[in-house]
């Protein structure tokens, strides 16, 4: 079985494909994703899970980085 941070990077790299490989959104495209494996890993015993979309989840205004994923530049 994929690991839980696999599953994310594969589906995260499907967005930015989808984009047509516009660069700049690699953390939304990681939290979007993140979000859709976490939603389909959650459901209840006994119901179908959700296919992932195929489409991308591109907000209109660039999603900013939590601090703890921010570099310090020197």
């Amino acid at each position: 079985m994929e690991k839980l941070q696999e599953k994310i990077a594969k589906r995260a790299y499907e967005l930015f494909q989808a984009r047509g490989g516009q660069h700049g959104y690699h953390i939304a495209d990681w939290l979007n994703a993140e979000k859709e494996i976490l939603k389909v890993t959650a459901a209840p015993a006994g119901q179908a899970k959700p296919a992932a979309s195929k489409a991308p989840a591109v907000a209109s205004k660039a999603t900013p980085a939590p601090a703890s994923m921010l570099r310090k530049k020197r």
